[in-house]
């Protein structure tokens, strides 16, 4: 099954129902392939979904029992994908038609009934109340905040938005424990960069390789339970390619430097054959323009180093910098920028080396 498919499919129903989305990650081709459930049989079951439906998508540890992965992997026997078309298919002759017991249910259970029997147990929706408070705002957050949104969760037969609502409109969602303290994956870093300013992603291959260079590749994630993210974004490499791909957007490639390099691996890689290789040619001839503040400029009047600054700082850090954090920025742009002159190509390149001094700080690491 193509990656878009997949994606469109999280991004339909990211926010709506959460037992569809679990129906429908149950037998999405993707899921069936990457966790063996293809492999899933009625005389050998194969436990992997059912163990990582538990473990990692619903309950968390503790909550379940070793024979509760084995009674759900029979209830998931059978589904498998078609060679010919990657579409999900359903054997009947390889599916457990018999007696299960899977957390305190009993009879012929079949795989919505596994998911009805998962949802039905409380900590599934402070679990998932759990996942989404720790990814939008910190890690270890209090239980009452926990019991409070996986109440309005089951409360509102697991649809997304109420919860979502609920957890966006708390105070505790904009205390100070919650305000500037997670690290931006490599996916928001870039994704946040080109949206704020406005970015058109054209050279996608070399976005692709700068984010896998800062340990996200996109659609490959290094196992089953995902990136770890947090702090183990950050190291000494990482850390320095985050400055240098975004420095790398900023300024583009469409120069002659970059035409001469990408020729060079356009030949490198002509001997190809079939589609991936006309495909990498195809991405690879495309070259990113430099990021032209010119729109902005004329917009927001910036006709001045202090204005311009201000602006930046806002657009980007969404937040004040203390008095000698800005001078920094000045002494780097007042000297010879061209006050009054929105037309200067010296202040566009003096607007794109401020910006790469601000996406380099410290507090642009952090949403």
């Amino acid at each position: 099954m193509p990656c878009s498919a997949k994606t469109e499919l999280l991004r339909r129903h990211a926010s709506g129902n959460f037992r569809d989305l679990l129906l429908y990650i149950t037998e999405d081709p993707a899921m069936v392939l990457y966790l063996n459930t293809q492999q899933n049989r009625k005389n050998s079951p194969n436990e992997n979904y059912a163990r990582e439906l538990l473990e990692l998508f619903t309950m968390g540890t503790g909550n379940y029992t070793e024979k509760d992965i084995k009674e759900a992997a029979r209830a998931f026997t059978g589904i498998s994908v078609d060679q010919q078309t990657g579409e999900a298919i359903y054997r009947a002759n390889q599916h457990d038609f018999g007696v299960k017991t899977f957390l305190g249910k009993t009879g012929d259970l079949q795989p919505a009934d596994i998911i009805d029997a998962i949802l039905e147990q409380p900590a599934t929706a402070e679990y998932i109340a759990r996942k989404f408070w720790s990814y939008f705002a910190y890690a270890d957050p209090d239980d009452a905040i926990i019991k409070a949104l996986g109440g309005v969760l089951r409360d509102n037969k697991y649809e997304l938005k109420p919860m979502l609502r609920t957890m966006f409109m708390s105070e505790a969602f904009y205390a100070k424990r919650a305000m500037l303290t997670n690290i931006k994956s490599p996916v928001e870093l870039v994704v946040g960069t080109m949206r704020a300013l406005e970015i058109p992603p054209v050279d996608t291959a070399n976005i692709n390789i700068g984010m896998r260079l800062m340990g996200q590749s996109l659609m490959q994630p290094p196992n089953v339970k995902g990136w770890d993210g947090g702090e183990t974004w950050i190291t000494a490499s990482t850390l320095f390619n985050r400055y240098n791909v975004l420095g790398a957007l900023i300024a583009g490639n469409d120069n002659e430097q970059g035409r001469r390099r990408r020729q060079r691996v356009i030949e490198a890689i002509r001997n190809s054959t079939g589609k991936e290789g006309q495909a990498a040619e195809e991405a690879l001839s495309r070259l990113q323009p430099p990021y032209d503040p010119t729109a902005a400029m004329r917009k927001y009047r910036l006709v001045t180093a202090e204005k311009t600054v201000d602006h930046y700082v806002q657009r980007l850090l969404q937040r004040p910098l203390k008095p000698d954090r800005k001078k920094v920025l000045l002494d780097a742009l007042k000297p010879r920028f061209r006050a009054g002159d929105i037309e200067s190509s010296q202040n566009v390149e003096l607007i794109r080396g401020l910006i790469h001094l601000i996406v380099s700080m410290p507090e642009y690491q952090l949403s």
